[in-house]
Formats: structure tokens, sequence, C-alpha cells
């Protein structure tokens, strides 16, 4: 042992050297606490664009469409916008029509009947 003022000295570094690394291990756990958030995100933002479809919308406005899927049973509407289609054809895997000449790209949504529907997507 040395003189009480070196033993307050190398308590003093060692203290210092101790809250060092404290922070950097502090430092490190905050990085992987945010990488992993920041890879959540991330991962929810690319999911978000993937919404899973229930079928295929191909078309133009003012000419015909057909939509591809299953389950289409015997009937129903066919709705992009909110606004009924006319349809000519319907099957089980596929519903044929004739779009209005102002659909815009989005949501189709085939209504079954009142508890059951189908969601599509049409791109123009």
């Amino acid at each position: 042992m040395g003189t009480p003022l070196e033993d307050k000295i190398k308590a003093d570094e060692k203290a210092a050297v101790e809250k060092a690394a404290a922070v950097v291990g502090a430092q490190a756990v905050a990085d992987a606490v945010a990488k992993v958030a920041t890879d959540a995100v991330d991962a929810a933002k690319a999911s978000a664009g993937k919404a899973i479809l229930d079928m295929v919308v191909r078309g133009t406005p003012g000419g015909k469409f057909e939509i591809r899927g299953t389950g289409f049973s015997s009937g129903g509407s066919v709705l992009i916008g909110g606004v009924a289609q006319e349809t000519f054809e319907w099957g089980n895997e596929y519903i044929r029509g004739k779009l209005d000449a102002n659909v815009k790209s989005g949501e189709v949504v085939v209504q079954i009947d009142k508890d059951t529907k189908r969601i599509g997507y049409l791109k123009v």
C-alpha cells in the first residue's frame, strides 16, 4: 500500500475506468435495442405494402375486366372505389364485366353476400 494520497488517486482512477466501462456497456445495449427497433419498423413498413389479396384483377377504364380467384359463388357485386361495376359472367373462379370509363387504380371488393367479400387491387 502507498500513502493515503496514492491510495485515493488509485481508487479514483479505478472508479473512472469502471464508470467509463459502464458507459460503453450501456451505449452498446442502447445501440442494440435501437437496431432491433429500427429493424422491426422497417419490416413492418415492408410488409404493409404487401397486403394479401384474394384475387387478381385486370382491366382498363371503359373496357372489359376480368377477376380471377376462388369462392366467388354465383353472384354478387364488384365494387371499385365503392362504385358497382357491370358484370357479364360470374363463376366460382372468375368474374368478367365492363369497367366504368372513370375508374382509377385502387381496391376492388367483390361482395358475395353481406358476410362474404374478396379483396383485390386494380392498377390502371
